[in-house]
């Protein structure tokens, strides 16, 4: 004998299904060019202005990403001071470590205000990531004069817009 299902039909909608996540193509190359949109951001370019400068906008504002700049930058703290104490570069990375632990404390400001959330523009974010991501960066630069401490407080700067 054969049974049929007497339970209700779901309704058919013909609305199209409203997206809850960007399209996989639009995060991949979000990632893909992530250093070129966090450049864009940082030089006030509007989040708005396109669906890319958007997501990476969101992304950053993140507290996973905004922990992630932060740990970035307790790393390179701990790795400055133990190469200053060790007279010895520990890494291939071409910082100067005494620049690093002679700006500990705006350092450590940046870090703490990224870590304890709050609201805080893209612009501001993005110039914290590229800070520490931007191998040619001021924590990287190579320069007579110590490019760090105007760099850590142009970035505190724009996070408090």
């Amino acid at each position: 004998m054969p049974v049929a299902y007497t339970g209700p039909i779901p309704p058919v909608s013909h609305l199209p299904r409203v997206r809850t996540r960007p399209s996989l193509a639009l995060r991949l190359r979000v990632r893909w060019n992530a250093a070129q949109l966090d450049a864009a951001l940082a030089d006030g370019a509007d989040p708005g202005a396109s669906k890319a400068l958007a997501l990476r906008a969101q992304q950053l504002r993140a507290p996973r990403h905004r922990t992630r700049i932060a740990n970035s930058i307790h790393q390179l703290l701990d790795l400055a001071e133990r190469s200053s104490a060790a007279h010895v570069s520990l890494t291939g990375v071409p910082f100067r470590p005494d620049r690093v632990v002679n700006n500990r404390p705006q350092l450590m400001e940046l870090a703490d205000r990224l870590e304890t959330g709050g609201a805080a523009p893209a612009k501001g974010l993005a110039m914290a990531n590229l800070l520490v991501e931007d191998g040619s960066g001021a924590l990287y630069a190579h320069e007579p004069s110590d490019p760090i401490r105007p760099a850590v407080e142009a970035v505190l700067a724009a996070l408090e817009r």
